[in-house]
């Protein structure tokens, strides 16, 4: 396969944008609104996948020269192109990229990392999509309503296997992010927790009771622990305004949308800042208390900042909290 051409990427793409409203011109007057409405989103999408083919064909196949020099070591560039799969919201692209090698050594393709390429084939867009949509429906179903919607064809055991890799990659993600910078954050240090039940598949709800007791019942959920830590800015309000906002909750957030329309800031709001959020299935409620307590400290390093911890009544997770304060 030959290197993507700018041009001809251009020129697919335009001539896919005048087939479109030609199309559209054509079958206007016979065609209903739903139709006429499914049939551009398909062209769009199309449209959509020779942008992409463009950028491919701009960023080129990662040819840096005919050797590549890695920690002293001399990687010579091979005289053909590899072609990598690239399953994009808009559909399947292959990418051709340039390839250097060396005798026991892996094969280097400096594309990869020009164009940060995801593990796998799917497009880190596709791939959040496919969380979001695995969130409240099976595997099975967030296959059926993908397809439905762009026509991308993913089966269910990739929603499977996407979503397990994105949950493990979280702890690596925050043990190599760095702390927030001090003058980004807030005057109060918050955590809140909460507990969350999560509808089980058969396989996995097999599992939690390998056997019940008598009058037991097999439970349909799992409670999954629910926590953030950020700061936020302290907020000075009335009585009065504290009981119009219980009292009448409709008006203030018709106020804040209104606000938020109007791109304008209330006087005395504020926002949480560097927010971050873990919900774990798999963790103890213990786990995830422990873990963002330590992130607290260490944006509080000298504990001058108040802490406020919001939760509901529920009395484990109180008694969690007192532990942890008891053994710090």
């Amino acid at each position: 396969m030959k290197a993507l051409s700018i041009e001809k990427s251009i020129l697919e793409g335009e001539l896919e944008i005048k087939d479109l409203f030609q199309f559209v011109l054509e079958n206007a007057e016979h065609d209903s609104a739903y139709e006429m409405e499914k049939a551009i989103f398909l062209k769009v999408m199309s449209i959509g996948k020779s942008a992409m083919k463009c950028y491919f064909a701009k960023r080129g196949t990662g040819d840096i020269g005919a050797t590549l020099d890695v920690n002293q070591k001399i990687f010579d560039r091979s005289n053909t192109l590899s072609i990598r799969n690239y399953f994009s919201v808009f559909g399947k692209i292959n990418v051709p990229r340039t390839c250097y090698y060396k005798k026991d050594l892996n094969w280097i393709m400096p594309l990869d990392a020009l164009v940060d390429f995801p593990e796998r084939c799917y497009s880190y867009l596709l791939q959040d999509w496919m969380s979001v949509l695995s969130i409240r429906d099976s595997y099975k179903e967030s296959e059926i309503t993908l397809f439905k919607l762009l026509g991308v064809n993913v089966k269910a055991s990739r929603f499977d296997v996407v979503n397990r890799e994105s949950s493990s990659s979280y702890n690596k993600f925050y043990e190599e992010k760095a702390q927030p910078d001090v003058t980004s954050e807030g005057e109060i240090q918050v955590l809140q927790f909460d507990g969350k039940g999560v509808p089980m598949i058969k396989k996995e709800l097999s599992q939690l009771i390998g056997r019940l007791g008598k009058g037991e019942k097999r439970q349909k959920k799992k409670e999954a622990m629910v926590g953030v830590s950020y700061t936020v800015n302290k907020k000075e309000r009335t009585a009065e305004e504290v009981a119009t906002n219980l009292i009448y909750p409709e008006r203030a957030k018709k106020e804040r949308e209104q606000n938020k329309k109007n791109n304008k800031q209330a006087p005395n709001q504020v926002k949480a800042k560097n927010i971050r959020r873990l919900a774990s299935i798999e963790k103890s409620k213990q786990e995830v208390v422990e873990t963002l307590f330590e992130d607290g400290k260490k944006r509080n390093k000298e504990n001058k900042k108040p802490w406020v911890v919001v939760m509901d009544g529920a009395r484990g997770l109180w008694s969690l909290i007192l532990l942890w304060q008891t053994n710090t």
